[in-house]
């Protein structure tokens, strides 16, 4: 069986490496800007404005549909808690519809509006680049 070393890397390593991915890409959006104008760059930050955007309008729409079907889940349970309904009345389908829509849009805020990066895309686009570019 052969042993594979492993060298880890000193902070300082760490840094310059950094440092290279970045200056990497600060070339690469000054020769963008140098080759196409100041437009391209523009369009690059709006592009993943928009696209930090997308998640959170989203995830707020489905926090408000998540509010409003939880609300309904309240008011179908008393009604089918009510004796001229039963257990199997319409009333309690709704239950059911309403309680999933409100657990499907829960589920889903933390990869929407709970996801910090989404709001780094959103207000702060070039951090945004910085990170994707740099794989952190």
């Amino acid at each position: 069986m052969s042993h594979m070393t492993m060298t880890k890397d000193t902070p300082l390593a760490i840094i310059d490496k950094i440092d290279g991915r970045l200056q990497e890409m600060i070339d690469g959006i000054s020769s963008l800007a140098n080759e196409y104008g100041p437009g391209a760059v523009d369009l690059t930050m709006d592009t993943v404005r928009l696209a930090g955007f997308g998640p959170l309008a989203i995830g707020f729409f489905c926090l408000f549909l998540a509010i409003f079907s939880i609300k309904y889940v309240v008011h179908f349970g008393k009604l089918a808690s009510e004796a001229r309904y039963g257990k199997e009345g319409p009333p309690a389908f709704m239950v059911v519809v309403c309680g999933a829509t409100a657990f499907v849009c829960v589920a889903s805020q933390p990869f929407t509006t709970l996801y910090f990066w989404n709001y780094v895309a959103a207000f702060y686009p070039e951090a945004y680049l910085a990170h994707k570019v740099l794989g952190l």
